[in-house]
């Protein structure tokens, strides 16, 4: 049997009682799904999202569990089909929320965010472990804190190779803020050491941290001016106990710039945020290990609002990805940008659904798509709004509608009638485009053969989000009076039984060339077939893809298969 090569599958099924037909397959995206979810009972609000380890899609912010009460820190967890799971929540103060999360393998979920302490009258933040299961482990409030709650995810978080936990922010201190990192043991949420970081010239306002190649720690923010608010880029590096060994201000008069979130590339940091320029626009700054600017790129997007820009991310491909709001007031508009590895614009997307919506997190995805989050609201309650789309930011086609059945299939002439199609697979606002022997728009048209022979017409059906399939079909037209005629799908294939214990049997009008069978991620698995295309299928139970070719190895269709 000939190997024809991997290739991207997606599933194309119309199910014909014990048997199944495999219809032609379009070229597969990554996996997507997005929406608004009101998971709590007033204000929900997404701040970081992550892909598990299990493939799982984690959101964590804050969410009201009952009505009328203060926020509490939660976690809701999608599949990767955009199923909505269980939402939880934790925080013991009296007003809690997650900035970050971070996984530790084989270890759980550390949180890193705020709480309120109603003795003290301030907030602090606040560090929560939770198990595989999600099961609390312990939490620890520190006392040096933010001391005043801010919508901004203005926490950082990050996990050391050794397991130890650094959380970075700042904290008030009656004059101008400072830069703070606190030490936790990942065993009991102790806090091994705390540092402050001051400047005699400017605020210092941590936002995220990471641990650097050779173990020293990484964190970036704000600095603001003393004397005249300049927000310039901070860059502060610490050895692994907190040890300041260089507190660099990137910028100047003619500079305002404020670092949200940066990734650690192979060759220099990416630091994700806000210049100003027209307004407040999204930028990109890159450095070397040492703080050395390489470049710095803003993506001005016509509008001189406030724009805010709070998370960044490295793509599959080497590219980057950020994510923010552009607009003010009630009109902020979700926000991603996508460049190539130099920080030249790709493509920006707003991904608004109505009036005021916000980007908090973005990551990119292990099949090179795009996850984010953030919150959405129609001018009253917060809900949350969380997406995962394809690498060029699009919801992309989780189902194809596939028209399949044509009916009638054969007609007499003279004969008149309305074709029609079963149509399953699809998202919702189909249209319909009949070529071939009747060019139509319409959903079922008026077929009136003007000979006899047989009749090519192929419909392509389109759904509301851009997905479509083509499917080809012949309509054999006789004399009448009594003719035995017999037509089908020129594409069709038979194969059963499916479900299957191993063994499946194929049959097909233009003859079989090649069998292929895949697993859910594409890659390819033995399948061994005899000269009649009786195959025997030897894997573990689950489900896997089939892909047929004619015997010109042309492709014809692709399918599920399930081994129980």
């Amino acid at each position: 049997m000939q190997n024809v090569g991997k290739m991207t599958l997606f599933l194309q099924a119309a199910l014909l009682g014990f048997f199944f037909v495999l219809l032609p397959a379009e070229t597969a995206a990554q996996n997507t799904f997005g929406g608004v979810y009101s998971i709590g009972q007033e204000h929900e609000v997404g701040y970081d999202v992550i892909e598990t380890s299990e493939g799982s899609i984690l959101v964590v912010g804050f969410a009201t569990e009952l009505a009328g009460t203060r926020y509490r820190t939660s976690i809701t967890e999608f599949s990767d089909d955009g199923t909505i799971g269980e939402t939880r929540y934790y925080g013991s103060g009296n007003d809690s929320g997650a900035y970050r999360v971070e996984e530790i393998p084989g270890q759980g979920f550390v949180l890193g965010g705020y709480t309120y302490d109603p003795m003290l009258g301030t907030y602090q933040f606040n560090v929560i472990h939770l198990d595989q299961n999600f099961d609390f482990v312990w939490e620890t409030a520190i006392a040096t804190g933010p001391h005043s709650w801010s919508e901004e995810p203005d926490i950082g978080m990050c996990v050391t190779a050794a397991g130890d936990i650094i959380v970075v922010g700042n904290d008030y201190l009656g004059l101008d803020y400072n830069a703070v990192m606190h030490k936790l043991s990942l065993e009991d949420g102790s806090i091994l050491w705390s540092r402050e970081y001051d400047n005699a010239d400017a605020a210092l306002k941590l936002a995220a941290c990471k641990e650097l190649p050779d173990g020293t720690i990484m964190s970036i923010g704000t600095a603001n001016a003393l004397s005249n608010g300049n927000n310039n880029l901070l860059l502060l590096q610490t050895d692994a106990n907190g040890e300041e060994l260089s507190l660099q201000i990137i910028g100047g008069s003619n500079i305002n710039q404020i670092g949200r979130d940066f990734e650690i590339l192979s060759d220099g940091v990416l630091v994700g945020g806000k210049a100003l320029g027209d307004g407040w626009e999204a930028s990109l700054t890159k450095l070397n290990f040492d703080g050395d600017l390489l470049w710095n790129k803003t993506y001005p997007d016509g509008d001189s609002g406030f724009d805010d820009f709070f998370s960044v991310d490295e793509m599959e491909d080497g590219g980057f990805v950020l994510a923010g709001y552009v607009g003010a007031g009630p009109d902020k508009q979700p926000y991603l940008l996508r460049t190539d590895d130099e920080g030249d614009l790709l493509l920006n997307e707003n991904l608004s659904l109505s009036n005021t919506q916000i980007l908090y997190s973005v990551k990119s995805a292990t099949d090179g798509g795009i996850i984010v989050c953030g919150y959405h609201t129609i001018g009253g309650d917060w809900d949350l709004f969380v997406r995962k789309l394809d690498a060029s930011a699009n919801l992309a086609c989780n189902t194809y509608p596939v028209p399949g059945n044509l009916s009638p299939a054969s007609l007499e002439l003279g004969d008149a009638a309305a074709l029609s199609v079963d149509v399953p697979g699809g998202n919702a606002g189909l249209t319909f485009l009949w070529q071939g022997a009747i060019s139509s728009s319409e959903v079922s048209p008026t077929f009136e053969p003007n000979e006899e022979g047989v009749n090519e017409v192929a419909l392509t059906l389109s759904d509301e989000l851009g997905c479509s399939s083509v499917n080809s079909f012949e309509i054999t037209v006789s004399q009448g009076a009594g003719a035995s005629l017999e037509s089908f799908d020129r594409n069709m294939i038979i194969f059963g039984p499916n479900p299957t214990t191993g063994w499946v049997n194929f049959k097909g009008s233009l003859g079989i060339g090649a069998v292929e069978l895949y697993d859910l991620k594409g890659r390819t698995l033995p399948i061994n077939c005899n000269q009649d295309w009786q195959c025997l299928i030897s894997n573990k139970q689950g489900n896997y893809l089939l892909k047929v070719y004619d015997k010109s190895f042309a492709p014809i269709g692709t399918q599920t298969i399930i081994l129980k």
